[in-house]
């Protein structure tokens, strides 16, 4: 937490704790600023709420371009239309015709979970191997998250697949673990971030005296800070 907090200053050094270099720390805080009205648990709620009664076909094109929300235009977005929009349409059509309840949620869920980890070989997935031929942590990390705040019952079955990775990867050389290490370390935090019952927040540090939450694209000029999502927020005039 001060290694996260004070990272950047000159005037203070910490060692870093983590595995992760300075470009993937940069990262995380550009996720943190960029909450704000695209926050994933906003999102997730967002998306079940306009899916509520909607036939199974309808629901995985909604859920392709709920996945899709933020990524236009960019290279996450030709890896997640050609690893996952035929997969989406794939799956259960027999059932397309359905109205979507809590089973059939759950079942999707774990097989986009499965497309982003491991394929049907039991070997990693290729969405998550060209990501990481990329160096693209966040993506897959990205498409994890929101997948499980749309269906949390999805977790063990990440858990599951997560810890089957962890297996493929535990007698190679760890030069050659290297991004997928880094991934692990992306998704713990990020999860932790979005899934857990801490809020964390970024607030600016620029100037005197001012503490407001506007983005900026000066992600060094942020700094860490917590709550628990129970506690009340601060008042403006604290």
């Amino acid at each position: 937490a001060m290694y996260t907090a004070y990272a950047g200053q000159t005037n203070r050094r910490y060692e870093n704790p983590t595995i992760l270099d300075s470009n993937l720390l940069m990262l995380i805080r550009k996720l943190l600023v960029r909450r704000g009205k695209f926050d994933y648990k906003h999102l997730a709620k967002l998306f079940l709420a306009q899916s509520k009664q909607v036939k199974f076909s309808s629901f995985k094109s909604g859920f392709l371009r709920y996945l899709l929300f933020t990524a236009a235009g960019t290279p996450a977005e030709s890896l997640i239309r050609r690893h996952l929009g035929f997969r989406l349409r794939e799956i259960y059509p027999h059932r397309d015709s359905d109205l979507v309840d809590n089973a059939l949620l759950l079942r999707m869920a774990n097989r986009v979970i499965d497309a982003c980890t491991i394929d049907s070989a039991g070997e990693m997935s290729p969405l998550l191997q060209e990501a990481l031929d990329m160096k693209d942590v966040l993506t897959p990390t990205t498409l994890l998250l929101r997948t499980v705040l749309v269906s949390p019952c999805s977790q063990s079955h990440l858990d599951i697949r997560i810890a089957t990775l962890i297996e493929l990867h535990a007698l190679k050389e760890e030069d050659s673990c290297h991004e997928f290490i880094q991934f692990l370390e992306v998704l713990r935090i990020a999860s932790t971030i979005h899934l857990q019952d801490v809020e964390y927040s970024l607030v600016t540090m620029s100037g005197a005296g001012r503490t407001d939450s506007s983005s900026s694209s000066e992600t060094s000029e942020y700094r860490f800070f917590s709550r628990l999502q129970s506690e009340p927020a601060p008042s403006s005039a604290a």
